[in-house]
């Protein structure tokens, strides 16, 4: 892998406006250099911002960094550049389960299974995030508060209602003249 590493960094520096340096940060967060990893990655991803595999390594940095706020945001522009890529979205979702936000993990599956209906893999995992959602919202649900009564309390006048107006007759229509 060193070998690699060095042949890599020899091809950047040869070639510093190539998206390579995705490839070189992901070796360099294999063998433990996170910070080196995350420097590269967000260099090339401001040179190349419309490069999404340079986001989806810097997602990783940050994950393994255990900054996992970052590592979602980076995840979201890879997906706002390659919005179709089901691993991506498996990926989100992992990080919004990470994260403790289901409701946003099954939606990213959704999104996975619709871009990849033949990952096995997916209903399974969107099945375990639907239980888990709707559970989580029937636990959140309010009581209904119940009446409170105030002892010795006094009663509270309201104003009071105005008389309803006797109904008044129609006068009678004048008789027509001669």
């Amino acid at each position: 892998m060193a070998d690699s590493i060095a042949k890599l960094e020899k091809a950047l520096r040869r070639d510093p406006d190539s998206p390579r340096f995705a490839r070189l940060a992901d070796l360099f967060l294999k063998r433990g250099h996170i910070e080196r990893a995350i420097e590269l990655c967000q260099k090339g991803c401001a040179s190349f911002p419309d490069y999404a595999t340079g986001f989806i390594v810097l997602s990783k940095c940050y994950e393994k960094q255990g900054n996992l706020e970052k590592a979602r945001e980076a995840m979201g522009q890879a997906l706002r550049i390659d919005p179709e890529n089901p691993s991506g979205h498996k990926r989100l979702a992992h990080l919004f389960e990470q994260l403790g936000i289901a409701p946003q993990a099954l939606q990213s599956l959704r999104q996975a299974a619709y871009f990849d209906p033949f990952d096995p893999s997916l209903a399974e995992q969107i099945n375990r995030f639907a239980r888990q959602t709707h559970q989580e919202a029937s636990e959140s649900k309010p009581e209904p508060e119940e009446a409170t009564t105030v002892p010795n309390a006094a009663p509270v006048e309201s104003e009071p209602k105005p008389e309803p107006k006797p109904e008044s007759k129609p006068e009678p229509e004048p008789e027509p003249k001669p």
